[in-house]
């Protein structure tokens, strides 16, 4: 990792592991923040790859706590906090060229790989398609997702062309579906819609016509 001794791959979230003042990771690399996921509190930093260069990840897991630049410029080290320098058992102290932050959480790790524009190492190893993926596991913000238009979608049907490669764009079709209360099997596919607003008009006009039905709107993503 740019010549120094760092092991490509590394998980540290033992006591033995995590000693107080004990260095865990250096490299002279820019990073970056990348994701950030609620419902798993991890936090994703990343140097990312170009050309030759290699991509790293940084994930700390089981995040309560953290004050963080949105770069660090020109390298990154991190190290246990000592008892003196916070309260917390485990504080990951951030440094870079006079920058001194802070992360609290259960364990730290990085993967180095070659950037090929898949998801993190530390992502979520289920079987889905590229374009449902996210950087890591759990509730995401979908600021970065890429939404396809309205129009892509309609040329996408029209049309029939299926994409060269990993379909790397989706669109939300919405599904309306109705359980009638005398049946107990599978409910029943009403029809797809391109907007909500159009789902939930056809939801309201069948809602008076059969009382004894129970209408839905599923948004379900389509791979484009």
């Amino acid at each position: 990792m740019d010549d120094q001794p760092v092991p490509t791959y590394a998980w540290l979230g033992l006591d033995r592991e995590l000693t107080p003042g004990a260095e865990l990771f250096r490299s002279d690399r820019t990073f970056q923040v990348w994701d950030y996921t609620a419902s798993h509190c991890r936090l994703l930093l990343r140097s990312p790859g170009d050309g030759d260069r290699t991509r790293v990840d940084l994930v700390f897991a089981g995040v309560s706590s953290m004050r963080l630049s949105t770069a660090y410029v020109g390298g990154l080290r991190i190290r246990c906090a000592t008892g003196s320098e916070g309260p917390d058992r485990r504080r990951f102290l951030l440094e870079s060229d006079g920058v001194a932050d802070h992360v609290v959480g259960e364990a730290v790790g990085w993967h180095e790989d070659q950037d090929l524009g898949q998801p993190s190492h530390f992502a979520d190893p289920s079987p889905t398609p590229p374009w449902a993926r996210t950087e890591l596991q759990g509730v995401h913000g979908g600021f970065d997702t890429p939404l396809a238009t309205v129009e892509e979608l309609l040329h996408a049907v029209r049309t029939g062309e299926q994409p060269t490669g990993d379909r790397t764009g989706y669109r939300f079709v919405y599904v309306l579906i109705a359980r009638f209360d005398h049946e107990s099997g599978d409910p029943h596919g009403i029809g797809v819609f391109l907007t909500h607003e159009e789902a939930e008009q056809r939801r309201r006009e069948l809602d008076g016509r059969f009382r004894d039905a129970a209408f839905t709107i599923d948004a379900v993503p389509v791979g484009i």
